[in-house]
């Protein structure tokens, strides 16, 4: 990442608080009003937690940040058979490259009416991996801009 994008990011990261994209995503896929205090009182790591709880399973998973889109596919459950089909058609060496190499090209994979893919760092060694439906793309891209790879 160039250096002018890391400083972006990081000052967008210190503006906005670390949480905030946390709480926002939540807020996007139906969090209730319990779970989002709980986690605008939790620390960053459990903050974390929370939301990938409330969402594993239906709107993403979350993989090592050495995952390739093989990796994500095996981790994937709740892609749909054409979400499934979508990212199965891509060439070979981008299926096995690791997936901070190439976000574009895995994101440009699924079009609408199909969920969107999107990639989110973590505070840890690992990314999340979200599936958004077309209607929440640009909230999730607005509330994700300085986390989404």
């Amino acid at each position: 990442m160039p250096f002018v994008s890391w400083l972006k990011r990081s000052f967008g990261r210190a503006a906005e608080g670390t949480k905030a994209h946390l709480v926002g995503t939540a807020q996007l896929f139906g969090a209730d009003a319990i779970l989002l205090e709980r986690m605008k009182s939790a620390s960053n790591e459990e903050s974390e937690r929370l939301l990938f709880e409330s969402i594993d399973g239906r709107h993403g998973a979350e993989v090592d940040w050495r995952a390739s889109l093989e990796d994500i596919l095996e981790n994937l459950e709740c892609l749909s058979d054409q979400e499934r089909d979508a990212l199965t058609k891509v060439p070979a060496k981008l299926a096995k490259q690791r997936i901070y190499e190439v976000p574009r090209q895995l994101t440009e994979l699924l079009q609408p009416p199909l969920r969107a893919l999107r990639i989110v760092e973590t505070f840890g060694d690992s990314y999340f991996i979200f599936l958004v439906p077309p209607q929440l793309v640009e909230a999730f891209d607005r509330t994700n801009k300085h986390w989404t790879i």
